[in-house]
């Protein structure tokens, strides 16, 4: 069964379970929260240990609403974002595919969802476009990517955001991750928003803690802090996965999908966005390449 890391809000609300063809018996939490109404349930959407977030210090990270829920922004949160620019923004296919387009709302450069976000100086902006990977699978969710081009621009200040073209990329690498997802599986999500940090691990090693047949693409990687608790979870999909490198972000991630959250056994699963840079450019025309740095491998 899968669910999503997507996050809604205070009730809890049981996500469609998606059946997985795997060989062991296992619970596979896809990161978001269900954005259905009332037969769908809330899963756990929030970075799991880790710290609150200094106020407005990650601009382009975005909180994904679904307009069909009434209450604050806190309540309609489902899933996360990061502006790629003023007018493009990059997501979870899991977090888009079964919500209507008009029933999407973004809020860039949030902190407190609770707050109405003209107090935060933030907008909300409706989506003019969605565009799910084409190759997108539910069942082993791969192609966990999605474009959406926003019905008007971002008015605020954006810092330079790039994708890993794979230079940013490599085992060992410590990865920001921030949301507003669970806090603790199964229990509130937050309403600040809370970042972290997971390390990369080898494909190898990632495919070996899954089993066979699981983690198969190298379209995906994984990465945790093994001897920490902290981890995205629930409510934290489509958010990014980054590095900060002097004035600039790259991101090399969106959060996917993994086994429970905070596992000693089993790390996060995240989109390995350096497979995907050409694609995003090209639906996009954006130029997002980084500037030119070592192989950290």
């Amino acid at each position: 069964m899968a669910t999503a890391r997507s996050c809604r809000g205070g009730q809890r609300r049981q996500f469609a379970a998606t059946s997985l063809a795997f060989s062991v018996a296992a619970v596979i939490l896809v990161f978001g929260l269900s954005s259905m109404g009332v037969d769908s349930a809330e899963a756990d959407t929030k970075i799991i240990g880790g710290e609150i977030a200094t106020p407005f210090e990650y601009p382009f990270v975005t909180a994904v609403l679904d307009a069909r829920i009434r209450g604050s922004s806190f309540n309609k949160l489902f899933c996360g974002a990061a502006l790629l620019s003023k007018k493009w923004l990059l997501t979870a296919a899991h977090c888009t595919i079964d919500v209507p387009r008009w029933a999407l709302r973004f809020e860039p450069n949030r902190h407190n969802l609770k707050r109405p976000f003209g107090k935060e100086n933030s907008q909300q902006i409706k989506a003019k476009r969605v565009i799910n990977h084409y190759a997108y699978d539910s069942v082993t969710i791969e192609n966990d990517i999605a474009l959406v081009k926003l019905k008007w621009a971002y008015r605020g200040d954006l810092p330079k955001v790039y994708i890993d073209d794979g230079s940013y990329t490599g085992w060992g690498v410590s990865l920001t991750v921030a949301g507003w997802g669970y806090t603790v599986q199964d229990d509130k999500p937050s309403p600040k928003l809370k970042k972290t940090e997971v390390d990369m691990i080898s494909h190898k090693s990632c495919k070996r803690k899954y089993g066979a047949g699981h983690v198969k693409y190298q379209s995906m990687f994984c990465a945790w802090k093994k001897d920490e608790y902290t981890d995205t979870c629930q409510g934290d999909s489509g958010g990014p996965a980054f590095v900060s490198v002097d004035d600039y972000f790259v991101i090399n991630g969106v959060t996917s999908w993994g086994y429970d959250c905070a596992s000693s056994t089993h790390p996060g699963v995240y989109t390995r966005l350096s497979s995907y840079k050409k694609w995003i450019e090209k639906k996009t025309g954006l130029n997002l390449s980084p500037p030119p740095k070592e192989k950290v491998l």
